[in-house]
């Protein structure tokens, strides 16, 4: 029996064939014709989520690997069709097109004629290891037979990658030499590409990777060369060298400017532009980071859909690092955030999830610093900063938790929002008094304006009509007595218009003044008792933000006080990066 080990979580899948590792890596997630990033993802944080690194240190480096793997096929291509997909080595029928297998001078078979080489067959990994253990022949026997093999399979520039490390041991560079002589003939071999990939990635000194990526350059067709190498330039990237980085990829550019131009030449830089991007937009001294952002921008339009998330989390990086100087002014704890959302965008899974899951638990052991650190009253700059936060911590969550409230755990909190809502929109008593003693003052206000108004316009217009009008009709006191009635009468008609052009207007322009006044006292509120009430009932029903603001919208039609609530709790960035921290402790 195998030791397999038990799987942690609720979700009552089968155990995984982990046999299937690394060359049926399709089969293994359980993946179907046609899946995309977003299922190849689903199904990898449920693996994730029962195979946890700290526990299953090994199973979750199998899983990583594969993920990396297909991950990065599915960038540069779009989408799989998994029973087309060939598996490493299978023998096809011709390879894409023919290359010159010329060999290092050292080579002992250089010297056999085209005719032998044509001869010699082709053999399998297994029987070449048979061969070997049984010391039927020797490496430098099998060796010169691989050689005068005239079409060789991807298997064969395997095998003379490893038997040349032996048979030519003072020969530099002789196995990557064999992987790219390989891949011209078979460029979208996945065996062959994973092995170039993984040599760069782990083997190749880093003082020696440009060198390396510059010769592959050289040799690699456009609509493979950056999917393969892409290995040692995230090595490049992540060891802060940019201006290596930018010397770097110039030189390949041309070169790969001079070579053939196949199919996905555009996309293959497209995808790896972005890539790239992740890691030099933080930190560029150089102009490349302008230079890719305009090739990206110049070919929007030909932008794979697959792709199209990733450009837009690059813009918001663009946006957050405009503003990011000022974000991080704001407080200690604004610059620890920053911290992790830039190792989150740019380090490994492992290391960025951890960073991102301590400091989620400090939050929720801190909602009050959380709050200092985003106040309701604070600067715009912690929209750019949230959106980015957001999409970061949500991926790491989803592999330690899986999924956010559901529509039934919402309906069970209902009740719950009608009942709590208004106990907290009655607490700081003193000032919902101030509040309803504001209320009244306005209307005291409108209708001592209206009235006040009302007056003068009745006593000026009195005394225009009867003052010209008692000096004309001294003497006849009868004629004056109507004229002073039609004056009054006149004048209360003035006052009258203008009462109701007061109140219906002028209503309104102190409404548009007096707005200013209840949100005032509604921040107050929110900052002294609201605030707290809302942390309050995150932390104990587990809802997530969104479905919180949208409960507490539905109980704020009654209340205009509640209204001015929910306005305070949709721009609380703090309550809502609260939300995603609780992500954490599930």
């Amino acid at each position: 029996m195998t030791d397999e080990p038990k799987p942690e979580g609720s979700e009552p899948t089968a155990a995984p064939d982990w046999s299937l590792l690394p060359r049926h890596p399709e089969q293994f997630f359980g993946l179907t014709a046609g899946f995309d990033r977003r299922v190849l993802k689903q199904s990898y944080n449920r693996l994730l989520r029962r195979y946890k690194p700290e526990k299953y240190p090994q199973e979750f480096q199998k899983l990583r690997a594969a993920y990396e793997e297909l991950e990065r096929r599915l960038r540069y291509s779009g989408s799989r069709h998994s029973e087309e997909e060939p598996t490493p080595w299978r023998t096809a029928s011709a390879p894409t097109r023919a290359v010159n297998d010329t060999l290092p001078a050292e080579n002992p078979a250089s010297s056999a004629p085209p005719s032998a080489r044509k001869r010699s067959p082709s053999r399998d990994l297994k029987t070449l290891v048979e061969l070997l253990e049984s010391r039927a022949e020797t490496p430098e026997q099998l060796y010169q037979q691989l050689c005068q093999v005239a079409t060789k399979s991807p298997p064969d520039y395997y095998a003379l990658a490893v038997l040349s490390e032996v048979v030519l041991p003072n020969q530099p560079n002789t196995f990557l030499s064999w992987l790219v002589k390989g891949l011209k003939q078979w460029p979208h071999d996945a065996g062959l590409g994973r092995l170039l990939y993984e040599v760069l990635r782990l083997e190749v000194p880093l003082a020696q990777l440009p060198k390396y990526l510059i010769s592959l350059s050289k040799s690699l067709s456009s609509d493979c060369f950056y999917e393969l190498t892409e290995g040692g330039w995230q090595r490049l990237l992540q060891s802060d060298d940019l201006q290596q980085f930018a010397h770097t990829i110039k030189v390949c550019e041309q070169h790969q400017a001079g070579t053939q131009q196949l199919g996905d030449s555009l996309t293959q830089k497209l995808t790896f532009t972005l890539q790239a991007l992740r890691y030099t937009l933080w930190k560029d001294r150089t102009d490349w980071s302008e230079t890719a952002w305009d090739f990206i921008e110049d070919h929007d339009n030909e932008l794979p859909n697959h792709l199209h998330q990733d450009l837009d989390v690059l813009a918001y990086v663009r946006q957050y690092l405009a503003v990011r100087e000022d974000f991080i002014a704001i407080g200690p704890l604004n610059e620890e955030l920053d911290r992790v959302l830039h190792r989150a965008l740019t380090s490994n899974q492992l290391e960025s999830d951890e960073a991102m899951q301590q400091i989620n638990l400090r939050l929720l052991d801190n909602p009050a610093l959380l709050s200092a650190s985003f106040p309701i009253d604070g600067p715009e700059v912690s929209i750019p900063f949230y959106i980015l936060w957001r999409w970061a911590a949500e991926e790491a969550a989803a592999r330690y938790a899986a999924g956010s409230s559901t529509d039934q755990e919402i309906g069970l909190w209902m009740n719950s929002i009608r009942e709590s809502l208004p106990k907290t929109l009655s607490k700081t008593r003193f000032t919902n008094t101030l509040w309803k003693c504001t209320v009244h003052l306005k209307n005291w206000l409108v209708w001592g304006t209206a009235i006040v108004t009302a007056g003068v316009v009745l006593v000026t217009t009195t005394a225009a009509i009867l003052v010209p009008l008692s000096s004309l009709v001294k003497d006849r006191s009868d004629f004056q007595q109507a004229t002073t009635a039609a004056a009054v009468i006149v004048a209360i008609a003035c006052a009258v218009v203008t009462l109701i052009y007061t109140l219906k207007f002028q209503n309104s322009r102190i409404d548009k003044n007096w707005e200013k006044i209840p949100k005032r006292f509604a921040r107050s509120c929110y900052r002294q008792a609201w605030r707290k009430d809302a942390f309050d009932f995150l932390k104990h029903s587990h809802l997530d933000y969104f479905s919180y603001a949208q409960l507490i919208q539905r109980q704020s039609r009654d209340d205009w006080r509640a209204g001015l609530f929910v306005e305070l709790v949709q721009r609380d960035y703090a309550l809502a990066m609260y939300s995603i921290a609780q992500q954490f402790r599930l």
